[in-house]
C-alpha cells in the first residue's frame, strides 16, 4: 500500500516532521544532523504503514509516528538551544575580557612609556612619595610591632599583669613585689592563675668555656602561665621550684645556638650555672624572649621557706592568667579583697596600697601609646604634604599636554579611555614610588635601630617591616595616586578639545583653583608640622634642663654578683675603688636612682664618681 506523496517523493508526515526540525532547533544543529533524522524517520514511517493493511490505517500510524517523536524532539531542542546560548555567552564573555586585557595593556604600556619621556618630572615625583611612604612606612613598623600586633603567646588578652599601686598617688604602680605578698596573691586568688619573675645573671660553663648570660628565675611556672610551647623538651613546674629538686635550666633558641650548634641531643645533659651542676630540661622556640630581651636562659626560684615569707624586698615582677569563664573585672574585685586582707594582716608593708589588675599588652606598652601616635600623627602630615606635592606635579605636568589630549580627542578617543589612561599613568607612579618608598622605609627604620633610637620602647626587638607594613605602605601609595591622579584625569579628559588645539600648550586656568587649594594645603600642613616640631625642640631643651635630683656627670655604675663572697668582699672592693687615682667616692645599691630599676637577685651596683679632669675610658679601664 503506498502513501500519499508530494512533489519531492515525500510524504505529508515527513515533510511536517522536516518542518519541526527547521522550526525547532538551531540551524548549525539542523545543517549537521537533519539529514540523518529524516533517514531514521522515513525508515519508522515505512514500518508502521507497512504494518497497516487499508490506507487510512497507514495514514494514522504514520501521524501516531510523528507524535511519537515530538517529546523526545522538544527535549533535544531545548538542550540544544541552552547549550548553543551558554556558548555565545561564553564567547561574548572571552571577548570581553580579551578587549579589557588588551586595553589594560595598552594603557600600562603607554604609562611606562609617557613616564620614561618625562624623566625630570617621574625622579621628583617618586623621590617625594618616596620619602613620604617611607616614613610612614617605618613609623607604622614601631607602632605595628608595640601596639598593634598581640604578644606572641596563648591567648594574650587572657594575661594580665599584677601591680601594686599607691592609694595617695592614683596611678603610680610599684612594678615589683616581695615574694610574701606574691605567695599571699596565689593563694587567695581564684579567677588568676599568678606567677612571678626576676632578672638573673648567670656565669654559664660549657665544655670548660665560661660565658657571662643574661636569664630569669621563675615563681610559679611563669613559662606554663605563658602558654608558650618549647621547642623540644619541657617547661619548667612548680616542683622544680623547691630548694631539694636537682637544679635544671631551659635555654632561649639563641643561646641553644650558639652554645650547642642546634643539637638536639642537649636534653639532659648538664651545665655549670654560677658554680652549679644544673640540667638542660628544655629549648624555647625562636623569638621568644619573654619578659624582654635579651634572654639566654630560665631557671626556677628555689626559695627556701625563709625566705618565701619575705616582704620587704621588691624585685619580683607579677603576672597572671584569667581563668576560664573569668572576666578581668571578677579578678579585679578580688585582688581588692586580698589587697584589704594584706592590709589588715601586715600593715607595716601594705598600708596605703592597693593592688591593681590591668591588661599585660596594655602595662608593657604604659605611656609609650601616646609618644607614638602623636609621632604617627606627625608623619601623616608629612604624608599629606607629599600628596599635594604630587598632586601639583601632576597638574603641572597636565598642563603641558593639553594639546596632546586634545589631538587624541579629535582623532576619535573617549573622554572615559583618555580619563582611564591618566589614571594608569598614576597607579604605575603611585606603586613605583611605593615600592621604592618600602626600600626608604627599610633604611629609616635600620638607621633607627643602629642609633638605639628604640631601645626604650618596649617589645622593641619585634619591630620589623613585616607584610602588614608593606601592605600598608602599597596601600597608602595607591590611594595618594588615585585621589590626586584623578583631578587632572577629570579636568583633561572634560575639557574641549577645540579650546585646547587653539590654546596650544598653554597652562588651563580651568584646574588653577586644584592647584591653589593644593598649595594653601600644602603651606598649611608645613606651617603645623614646623610649630610642633618647634614646640617639641623646646620641650626637650626644658627636660633637659629640669634637675634629676643627682648629678649624673663623671658617674660609673656597674652591678657585681659574685657566686660566693667573702665577708669582707665589698668593703674590700671599695676601699680598693677609693684608693683608684682620680675617684672621688664610691658607693654601692640594689637600684638605680631615678630609674628605681632593681638589681638582678644576687646582684650589687656599684657606683662610684671620678673627678672631671678623669676622662670615662680611663675610669673604665682602671675599674
Amino acid at each position: 500500500m503506498t502513501a500519499r506523496r508530494g512533489p519531492r517523493g515525500e510524504t505529508m508526515t515527513l515533510r511536517v516532521y522536516r518542518a519541526l526540525i527547521v522550526l525547532l532547533l538551531p540551524s548549525g544543529f539542523t545543517d549537521a544532523f537533519a539529514g540523518d533524522m529524516l533517514a531514521v524517520f522515513a525508515e519508522l514511517e515505512a514500518n508502521a504503514r507497512a504494518a497497516r493493511r487499508t490506507r487510512a490505517a497507514a495514514t494514522l500510524s504514520a501521524w501516531l509516528a510523528v507524535a511519537t517523536e515530538l517529546p523526545g524532539l522538544l527535549r533535544l531542542a531545548v538542550r540544544e538551544r541552552r547549550t548553543l546560548r551558554t556558548i555565545r555567552a561564553h564567547s561574548a564573555t572571552t571577548r570581553l575580557e580579551e578587549n579589557v586585557f588588551d586595553s589594560l595593556r595598552q594603557d600600562l604600556s603607554f604609562a611606562v612609556r609617557s613616564l620614561r619621556r618625562a624623566p625630570g618630572f617621574t625622579a621628583v615625583a617618586l623621590l617625594s612619595l618616596a620619602l613620604g611612604v617611607g616614613a610612614n612606612a617605618a613609623i607604622f613598623s614601631v607602632v605595628n610591632a608595640v601596639l598593634l600586633t598581640p604578644l606572641r603567646l596563648r591567648d594574650p588578652e587572657r594575661l594580665v599583669a599584677v601591680n601594686e599601686q599607691t592609694k595617695q598617688a592614683a596611678g603610680f604602680s610599684i612594678t615589683s613585689t616581695s615574694p610574701g605578698s606574691l605567695f599571699d596573691w596565689q593563694s587567695h586568688s581564684s579567677s588568676l592563675r599568678i606567677a612571678g619573675v626576676y632578672g638573673s645573671q648567670g656565669v654559664v660553663t660549657v665544655n670548660g668555656d665560661p660565658q657571662q648570660l643574661t636569664g630569669v628565675s621563675s615563681v610559679g611556672a611563669l613559662l606554663d602561665v605563658l602558654g608558650v610551647q618549647p621547642l623540644f623538651g619541657r617547661l619548667l613546674t612548680i616542683a622544680d621550684e623547691d630548694p631539694a629538686a636537682p637544679r635544671v635550666i631551659v635555654l632561649s633558641f639563641d643561646a641553644w645556638h650558639r652554645l650547642y650548634g642546634e643539637r638536639r641531643d642537649v636534653v639532659g645533659t648538664t651545665i655549670t650555672v654560677n658554680g652549679n651542676v644544673t640540667t638542660i630540661v628544655g629549648v624555647m622556640p625562636a623569638g621568644f624572649t619573654y619578659p624582654g630581651a635579651p634572654i639566654d636562659y630560665w631557671v626556677p626560684s628555689r626559695f627556701d621557706a625563709k625566705f618565701r615569707a619575705n616582704r620587704d624586698q621588691y624585685f619580683i615582677q607579677v603576672i597572671g592568667r584569667l581563668a576560664t569563664g573569668a572576666t578581668i573585672e571578677q579578678a579585679r574585685t578580688e585582688m581588692s579583697t586580698v589587697s584589704a586582707l594584706l592590709n589588715r594582716d601586715w600593715p607595716k608593708y601594705n598600708q596605703g596600697t592597693r593592688i591593681d589588675v590591668q591588661p599585660l599588652q596594655e602595662s608593657i606598652v604604659g605611656n609609650t601609646r601616646r609618644r607614638l601616635l602623636v609621632l604617627m600623627g606627625a608623619v601623616v602630615f608629612l604624608l599629606l604634604i607629599t600628596c599635594a606635592n604630587l598632586g601639583n606635579l601632576l597638574l603641572a605636568r597636565a598642563s603641558g599636554r593639553r594639546r596632546e589630549i586634545a589631538v587624541r580627542q579629535a582623532l576619535g578617543a573617549e573622554r572615559s579611555r583618555i580619563a582611564r589612561q591618566l589614571l594608569t599613568e598614576s597607579v604605575v607612579l603611585a606603586v613605583a614610588g611605593g615600592a621604592l618608598g618600602l626600600l626608604v622605609g627599610k633604611l629609616f627604620l635600620k638607621l633607627l635601630l643602629a642609633a638605639q633610637a628604640t631601645t626604650n620602647l618596649p617589645r622593641s626587638d619585634e619591630i620589623a617591616l613585616d607584610t602588614r607594613v608593606m601592605v600598608f605602605g602599597l596601600a597608602v601609595s595607591m590611594i595618594a595616586g588615585l585621589l590626586f591622579g584623578s583631578v587632572p584625569a577629570w579636568d583633561l579628559a572634560r575639557a574641549r578639545s577645540s579650546d585646547a588645539l587653539r590654546d596650544g600648550a598653554r597652562g588651563s586656568g580651568g584646574h588653577q583653583w586644584a592647584r591653589n587649594v593644593l598649595v594653601v594645603a600644602e603651606i598649611a600642613l608645613a606651617m603645623v608640622l614646623l610649630t610642633g616640631t618647634g614646640l617639641l625642640v623646646r620641650s626637650f631643651g626644658l627636660l633637659q634642663r629640669v634637675s634629676p635630683g643627682v648629678q649624673a656627670d663623671h658617674v660609673l655604675a656597674f652591678s657585681v654578683a659574685p657566686q660566693k663572697p667573702a665577708p669582707s668582699f665589698f668593703t674590700d672592693a671599695l676601699t680598693r675603688l677609693r684608693a683608684l687615682p682620680g675617684v672621688v667616692s664610691v658607693g654601692t645599691t640594689t637600684a638605680l636612682p631615678i630609674t628605681a630599676e632593681p638589681a638582678a637577685r644576687g646582684s650589687t651596683v656599684l657606683i662610684g664618681r671620678c673627678r672631671k679632669t678623669y676622662s670615662p675610658r680611663a675610669r673604665r679601664g682602671a675599674w
